[in-house]
């Protein structure tokens, strides 16, 4: 028997039937649930499709430049700097933006140099938001010095000091659905990001990276930063 278009569109109504009385009833279906980092990207899909093809095409070449305005704003702020501070430079860093993290690379002017001929220099902090105590201050297994506070209260800041002696260093930030933006903290290159009620600064002093991260607001944040007292031998 020959099945035509018509005796599909015939019984069509029948197998339909058929088909949604095998399915259990509605208060039998189990709830699922998706993990966030699947809810975030179904947002930003709803979000994306709610916009024009054009606003769509112009945000996907913004993404792909970021990197390239991110790097180029960063040597502009090392351009702007007096002529005996560019000589002091001995670190450049490169940033490179992903869709769910940014990287960033700082490469050492004297890749030559040992690291255990650099010492982190001594530090303190002239300013420290109220109620935080310092519950930690060591050196990692990598040579890094790391500072934390607490309050006691889940609010917390910490800072860890890297030498760039070896010829390079990395470190990577979540920056999917951030606020984030390039700047100076006392006149060295810097980055600032703001995630789910933290924050990270990350700026560069001589050959030492520092990457500061906490739950205080990106301005008592960049107070800390800006308030640390550096002591040279």
């Amino acid at each position: 028997m020959k099945i035509t278009d018509d005796m599909l569109f015939e019984h069509a109504a029948e197998a339909r039937n058929i088909w949604l009385s095998t399915l259990p009833p509605q208060d039998e279906i189990p709830v699922i649930s998706y993990s966030k980092s699947f809810e975030r990207k179904m947002r930003k899909l709803i979000k994306e499709q709610r916009r024009t093809p054009r606003t769509n095409q112009i945000l996907r070449y913004m993404k792909q430049t970021a990197a390239a305005v991110l790097v180029i704003a960063v040597f502009t702020f090392g351009g702007l700097m007096t002529v005996d501070a560019y000589r002091a430079k001995v670190v450049e860093f490169v940033v490179q933006v992903f869709d769910k993290f940014t990287q960033f690379t700082f490469y050492s002017n004297h890749p030559e140099a040992d690291i255990d001929d650099s010492a982190l220099p001594e530090i303190s902090f002239g300013y420290i938001p109220e109620g935080m105590i310092e519950i930690e201050n060591s050196i990692t297994s990598t040579g890094s010095h790391f500072i934390r506070y607490e309050n006691g209260s889940n609010g917390f800041f910490q800072l860890t000091q890297s030498i760039v002696a070896d010829g390079q260093y990395g470190a990577i930030i979540d920056t999917e659905d951030s606020d984030y933006e390039v700047g100076t903290i006392n006149g060295s290159e810097a980055f600032f990001n703001t995630k789910n009620g933290q924050s990270t600064i990350i700026w560069i002093n001589g050959d030492i990276v520092f990457n500061l991260f906490g739950t205080p607001d990106l301005n008592e944040l960049k107070l800390i930063a800006e308030k640390i007292k550096i002591f040279s031998d």
